[in-house]
């Protein structure tokens, strides 16, 4: 018997989730020397230094079994929060608390709702459980919370709203979501793995979280970064959709977005292609440092003459 026969079905056939390529799998693979990711929203200035000392200071105990209930962390998020600690779930990055809730949540004949174009992987988790994705088309390039009001039933297990949204950047009101939650509040406390985040990882968290200045200097960088990278595509006449993120959804029709993402690929500027959110003229680019954000436009005018 084949080992595939004998899995759940819905593992048998999940599609896995392709992050943005790696700096140094694209050197590897294409011989390129100079290589700029702007794939995967990451902050362009990187981790906090107070971060980096907590995780050097932390490294002689990451041996040891972390703390499983993060307790210490949970505690100065709640307070940076104004919420209570037991308000406050710890993952390893959002993917694995997506998944808590899935496994933790939703069976076979479930239904689950979000935005068409929305963060994929809600339908991903979804998925592997056997549950069903109503997807509702945005309006105006934002969550219709009306329309996926309307559609909640009897085997409506969850609602995710991502806001701002991946990958479309654009966002509902604090009040429109505070109407929304008001109206269809549930309460969960889903379990999850005991040590899904290491010593270092969360001593590294209590240690930015002290560090507003390093934030600050953070979207700084973004909304410059934001403001050349529109202000150099109106100048080429190519369109976009506003964001309040780090990243912006480019309309690069005619073209196809993976053949733009090969073609930036190859000159050494990783982006992402949106064929998977429903966008396949689109890609995602992530805001960089000044010099990233400038090759990217060099490399992207090359494409486009």
């Amino acid at each position: 018997m084949d080992l595939a026969d004998m899995m759940r079905p819905e593992v048998r056939d999940f599609e896995p989730y392709l992050p943005g390529k790696p700096i140094d799998e694209v050197r590897r693979e294409l011989g390129l020397k100079k290589v700029v990711k702007l794939a995967s929203n990451e902050n362009a200035l990187g981790t906090s230094p107070k971060a980096k000392k907590a995780l050097a200071a932390s490294a002689g105990e990451s041996f040891r079994y972390p703390e499983g209930p993060g307790t210490l962390l949970r505690r100065a998020l709640a307070k940076k929060l104004g919420v209570s600690d037991k308000e406050v779930i710890l993952g390893a990055g959002s993917d694995e608390i997506i998944e808590v809730l899935a496994k933790a949540f939703f069976n076979r004949e479930d239904e689950i709702i979000v935005s068409k174009h929305a963060f994929i992987r809600y339908k991903m988790a979804a998925d592997l459980m056997g549950a069903r994705t109503l997807e509702i088309p945005m309006r105006n390039d934002k969550h219709d919370l009306q329309a996926m009001a309307a559609r909640i039933g009897a085997k409506t297990k969850a609602i995710f709203i991502a806001n701002p949204n991946n990958p479309t950047g654009t966002y509902n009101t604090r009040s429109e979501v505070a109407d929304f939650i008001d109206a269809y509040r549930a309460s969960a406390s889903p379990s999850r793995p005991p040590f899904n985040v290491s010593s270092a990882a969360q001593a590294a968290a209590r240690a930015a979280l002290e560090d507003p200045a390093h934030v600050r200097k953070s979207a700084a960088v973004a909304a410059k970064g934001m403001k050349y990278l529109t202000g150099e595509l109106d100048e080429l006449n190519i369109p976009y959709l506003r964001s309040i993120g780090n990243f912006i959804l480019i309309d690069v029709s005619p073209k196809k977005g993976k053949d733009v993402f090969a073609g930036l690929l190859k000159k050494g500027v990783v982006v992402r292609a949106m064929d998977e959110y429903g966008f396949p003229e689109r890609v995602r680019v992530s805001v960089g440092l000044p010099q990233e954000n400038a090759f990217f436009i060099k490399c992207l005018k090359e494409l486009n003459p």
